[in-house]
């Protein structure tokens, strides 16, 4: 798969170790979004394709353009030096041009400035191309909290055998005793094995421990100085760790809180408060149980 160029001469990406690595375990590493786009560049997918069944945002070639040079950026592309003449090295047929709005430039800018805030020194092209990034991914996952009550990704590494509830360990790092007891008591009438870490300290002995949990439910406001996206973060890059899915059950219902943690790889987001139902949906759902 290539970028547009104006001659016949036209850029080629392939995958590099660590993207064919990322794609075989896309949960552990990347976004949904960019686990497709990797797809497509390795050959298995059509964009076009994907984007006609809706499966994949609407990209438009500029958005496509800024998606590349980010996965070049993090070391999962890489230019291959194969000349391709003509329109061969990039797909463009079928493909679908993302519709511009004013709510979608001011989700952006809203977003841009919620990064800014947090990396003063930043270049400001660099936090537009992410609030770009950001605020495409979280598109589809606002919408479904808005239409379902949660937004849940089936785990694409399998479930292991495991087919009912009692076969999970479910993990709820909260560091409020009353809304943990709350979410505890309404998944073990569903069956789920359950453990509470109140801090990130304890959620990394859970993490040591022999049993590991399957499903970690993630509070954003923590003690310390790391919050839940931190420590999302931290599990995403670590290897021993990509089967291990994790929905944030947070009070933060702002679209750029949402986009952050779709972007650092979150299976599922839910709000607080939050209806029991919603809760169980979102956890069969992102543990693959019907």
């Amino acid at each position: 798969m290539s970028s547009a160029a104006s001659s016949s001469d036209l850029t080629v990406y392939r995958l590099t170790r660590a993207g064919t690595g990322a794609l075989a375990q896309p949960q552990g590493r990347i976004s949904r979004g960019f686990s497709r786009l990797l797809a497509c560049i390795d050959g298995q997918r059509n964009l076009g394709d994907l984007q006609k069944e809706g499966a994949a945002m609407k990209l438009s070639p500029a958005d496509l353009r800024v998606w590349l040079r980010e996965l070049e950026r993090q070391g999962l592309i890489e230019v291959a030096s194969v000349p391709v003449e003509g329109d061969a090295g990039f797909a463009y047929q079928g493909f679908v041009e993302m519709q511009r709005d004013d709510g979608f430039d001011k989700t952006v800018e809203q977003i841009r400035l919620a990064l800014k805030r947090e990396q003063p020194a930043a270049d400001d092209h660099l936090l537009r191309t992410t609030a770009r990034l950001m605020a495409l991914e979280s598109g589809p996952t606002t919408r479904a909290i808005t239409e379902n009550g949660f937004f849940a990704l089936p785990s694409r590494n399998g479930d292991r055998g495991a087919s009912t509830p009692d076969d999970f360990l479910v993990l709820i790092v909260e560091d409020d005793a009353l809304q943990a007891r709350v979410a505890q008591n309404i998944i073990a009438k569903e069956g789920y094995q359950t453990s509470w870490a109140e801090d990130g300290h304890e959620l990394v002995t859970h993490l040591k421990a022999p049993r590991r949990p399957d499903l970690i439910l993630m509070d954003v406001e923590l003690p310390g100085s790391n919050d839940g996206f931190d420590y999302l973060a931290k599990i995403r890059r670590h290897p021993a760790f990509t089967d291990t899915r994790v929905i944030m059950l947070t009070g933060r219902s702002e679209r750029e809180d949402i986009a952050r943690g779709v972007m650092l790889g979150a299976n599922g987001y839910v709000t607080k408060p939050y209806r029991a139902e919603l809760l169980r949906g979102a956890i069969r759902q992102t543990l693959n149980l019907s």
